[in-house]
C-alpha cells in the first residue's frame, strides 16, 4: 500500500499535463484496475491515435471509464510511476499485484457504496458444468485481497478454494481465527490423496505462520493426513513459526525410514527452529548410521545443521556415507562451500575442516590414463575443499599443510567447478 501511495504521488522529475490530487488518482487507477480483470486485458489507452482505433487486440480506455475526468486528468495519471511502457500508445500497471490489489480496493469501495454483496458474490464465484463451486480463475488473488475486509467474501473463499486465502493475497492480516478457518479448511479438502499441485511459497507461508496456530496445527496432524504436500505445509509452518506443538512429531518424521525426504527435513527444520533439546541425540543418530537416510537428505541434512550442529567426527561420519549426485549441481557442490566461506569458524576449526576435506578427497585420488588427469572418487567434496582453503585463508596466514590441500583442489577439480565464481576458480 506505500509502494502505491508512493507511485501516485505527483511527479517532480518533469511537469504534468494537469493537477491531480493523490486520492483521485488513487481513485481512477482502482477503476483501470478493476477493469482490466474483467474484460481480461492488461493494456491501457495513453494516447488516441486514429492508427490505433482498428488494433485486434482490446485495451482499457480511460475516456469511458472516467467520463468525468479532463484530457489532461487522464494523461497525469497515467503517466504517474504507478503505470509502466506496454507498447506504442499503451501503458500497463507497473506489477500484476498492485494491479489485484487495487481491484480489490475498488470492489470495497463499490460495496461501501451500496453495491450489493449478491452482485459481488456473482462477479467473483461461479460453478462449473459439473457443478462445482469455484472462485473465477482470473479474480482469485481479488478474491483473496478482499476477503481481509468482507467476512461473506472470506466464507465464500474458505467454502470453495481456501488455498487462495493462504497463498494469494496478504495473510499476515487474517485473524488468528480466520487463520484456523482456513488451514483446516485447506486441510480437509486435500487430506486424502496424493500430490495436487498446492505448494504454498514461502514468503506466503512466512506471512501465514503465527505461533498461536501451534494447537490447530496440532491437532491436525493428529488427525491423520495422507496427502504429503499437507504434511509437508504443516512442517513447514512449524518450522516457520516456529511451534513448540510440533517438536514430537518432528522427532518421529525425521528418524522414520519411511517417510518421504521433503518431509525429513522439513520435520529437522523444525527441530532446529525450536532449538530443540533433542537436537543432539538426533544429530548423533544421524552420524552414528547414516544409512538411515537417503543421499538427498544427508546432503540437506549438512547444509541445514553445519556447523552450529555438525562437525568434527560427526560430519566425517555423514560425508563418508555420501555419494556423488549425477545432477551437474546440488547442495554439497554448490550450497555447502558458500555456507563454509560465510560461517563464523574460528581458525582452529576452519584447519581442522581443510584437513579433514583435504584427506578424505586425497585418500581415493588415482590417475586416470583415459582422462588423462587425477581424480577421486568423492568429486563432489572438491569444491568444499576449495572453499575451506579461501576460508583458512580469510582467517590469517595459512598453516602448515594448506599449500597441499589448495593444490590438490585445483588438480582434482572438476570442468564444471573451472569458474572465477566457483571457490575453485578463484
Amino acid at each position: 500500500m506505500t509502494n502505491i501511495n508512493l507511485k501516485l504521488k505527483p511527479r517532480t522529475d518533469r511537469d504534468e499535463a494537469g493537477p491531480l490530487s493523490e486520492a483521485k488518482a488513487r481513485e481512477g487507477a482502482g477503476t483501470l484496475a478493476l477493469a482490466a480483470l474483467l474484460m481480461k486485458s492488461l493494456t491501457i489507452r495513453h494516447s488516441i491515435d486514429p492508427q490505433e482505433e482498428g488494433a485486434s487486440e482490446p485495451c482499457v480506455d480511460p475516456t469511458r471509464l472516467l467520463p468525468d475526468w479532463t484530457q489532461e486528468e487522464q494523461r497525469t495519471l497515467l503517466e504517474r510511476p504507478l503505470f509502466s511502457y506496454a507498447s506504442y500508445g499503451r501503458v500497463r500497471f507497473h506489477h500484476r499485484s498492485v494491479l489485484e490489489f487495487l481491484a480489490a480496493e475498488r470492489l470495497q469501495t463499490l460495496i461501501r457504496a451500496g453495491m450489493s454483496r449478491r452482485a459481488v458474490k456473482r462477479l467473483l464465484f461461479a460453478r462449473t458444468a459439473q457443478g462445482i463451486a469455484v472462485v473465477r480463475p482470473s479474480l482469485r488473488p481479488v478474491a483473496a485481497w478482499l476477503s481481509l475486509h468482507e467476512p461473506d467474501v472470506f466464507k465464500e473463499v474458505c467454502q470453495r478454494e481456501p488455498e487462495h486465502l493462504i497463498c494469494l493475497g496478504d495473510p499476515s492480516s487474517l485473524s488468528i481465527e480466520q487463520r484456523e478457518k482456513a488451514l483446516e479448511a485447506f486441510v480437509e479438502r486435500n487430506r486424502h490423496g496424493t500430490w495436487r499441485g498446492h505448494h504454498v511459497p514461502r514468503v506466503q507461508t512466512q506471512r501465514f505462520a503465527d505461533p498461536a496456530l501451534g494447537p490447530a496445527v496440532r491437532r491436525l496432524w493428529d488427525s491423520g493426513i495422507a496427502n504429503g504436500e499437507m504434511r509437508e505445509f504443516l512442517l513447514e509452518l512449524a518450522a516457520t513459526a516456529p511451534l513448540a506443538e510440533m517438536s514430537g512429531p518432528a522427532v518421529e518424521v525425521f528418524m522414520d525410514r519411511a517417510a518421504p525426504d521433503e518431509e525429513r527435513l522439513d520435520a529437522l527444520r523444525v527441530l532446529i527452529a525450536l532449538k530443540d533439546p533433542r537436537l543432539p541425540e538426533v544429530t548423533s543418530a544421524v552420524a552414528a548410521e547414516p544409512a538411515r537416510w537417503s543421499s538427498r537428505a544427508l546432503r540437506y541434512a549438512v547444509i541445514d545443521l553445519f556447523p552450529q550442529h555438525l562437525f568434527g567426527d560427526q560430519l566425517r561420519s555423514v560425508l563418508l556415507a555420501l555419494k556423488p549426485s549425477k545432477a551437474t549441481v546440488d547442495a554439497i557442490t554448490w550450497n555447502w562451500p558458500e555456507l563454509i566461506q560465510s560461517a563464523p569458524l574460528p581458525a582452529p576449526a576452519a584447519i581442522e575442516l581443510r584437513e579433514m576435506l583435504h584427506k578424505l578427497t586425497v585418500e581415493t585420488a588415482s590417475w586416470h590414463n583415459d582422462a588423462h588427469r587425477l581424480m577421486t572418487t568423492r568429486p563432489h567434496l572438491v569444491p568444499a575443499l576449495a572453499a575451506a582453503c579461501l576460508k583458512e585463508l580469510s582467517i590469517g596466514p595459512p598453516s602448515e599443510g594448506w599449500i597441499d590441500a589448495a593444490v590438490a583442489a585445483v588438480r582434482l577439480m572438476s570442468d564444471r567447478e573451472y569458474d572465477e565464481d566457483r571457490p575453485v576458480g578463484s
